[in-house]
């Protein structure tokens, strides 16, 4: 019974403050000349699903590597969970929630709050090496060569995923947040297709954004880069 009033006061938060966000801004959505483009519409909706089914079926297989063995059904509950309650202020609630839900079914929550830890620096190097890559295409109004040194910045963040260095840096963040050190088991091999698998799923959901923004901003084909890069950083 407490379980379930709950998760069902956790469910009205969540609408209480995304109803509290658009009543906010309602006077700016409803002053805007909408324009529909439905079959654009259609591909952002479907693009919007199917990117956290990709984040929630690579934490699946980032716990596994771990030694914990999730059902695919049971990980993605578990996932989708705790990402519903990024919604609610405090921004730590997702990482509380999926800490409990996980030790629910029998994983150790050092390693349940690990695999986010991981999950949240490999999506943030992920992020950060789209945008770098982007500015290859950001030409207007300057040279070519004023992007390289920072694309040149990429490799140096490609060996920031050895064990070696990432694992101080992740201890280094979390005593910073006042939170127990871990210890990292998963060898470069291992941690540096996760990296890809999220080099992958933000170039996904970014360029959902340039799907989504069609409708009501036409934008040409050759800004995809541009709105790729720009919503990563």
């Amino acid at each position: 019974m407490l379980k379930k009033v709950i998760q069902g006061l956790v469910v009205g938060l969540v609408l209480y403050f995304w109803g509290a966000y658009l009543y906010r801004n309602w006077s700016s959505l409803a002053g805007y000349r909408w324009e529909v483009d439905y079959p654009f519409l259609f591909l952002g909706y479907l693009f919007s699903s199917l990117a956290p089914l990709g984040l929630g079926l690579t934490w699946q297989r980032l716990i596994a590597r771990m030694g914990w063995r999730l059902g695919l059904g049971m990980a993605l509950r578990i996932w989708f969970s705790s990402m519903f309650t990024r919604y609610v202020p405090g921004k730590v609630w997702h990482v509380v929630g999926r800490v409990y839900l996980s030790r629910q079914e029998g994983v150790a929550g050092t390693d349940a709050f690990l695999s986010m830890a991981l999950e949240q620096a490999l999506a943030l190097l992920a992020t950060t090496i789209v945008f770098l890559f982007s500015l290859l295409f950001w030409v207007e109004g300057r040279s070519m060569a004023e992007s390289w040194p920072l694309i040149l910045l990429i490799p140096l963040l490609l060996a920031l995923v050895h064990p070696r260095l990432f694992a101080p840096l992740l201890n280094f963040g979390l005593r910073l947040l006042r939170r127990s050190e871990v210890e990292l088991t998963l060898q470069y091999g291992e941690l540096l297709p996760f990296l890809i698998y999220y080099l992958v799923s933000p170039s996904t959901r970014r360029s959902n954004t340039f799907r989504s923004s069609r409708p009501s901003a036409p934008l040409a084909v050759g800004s995809l880069p541009m709105v790729v890069g720009a919503a990563s950083l």
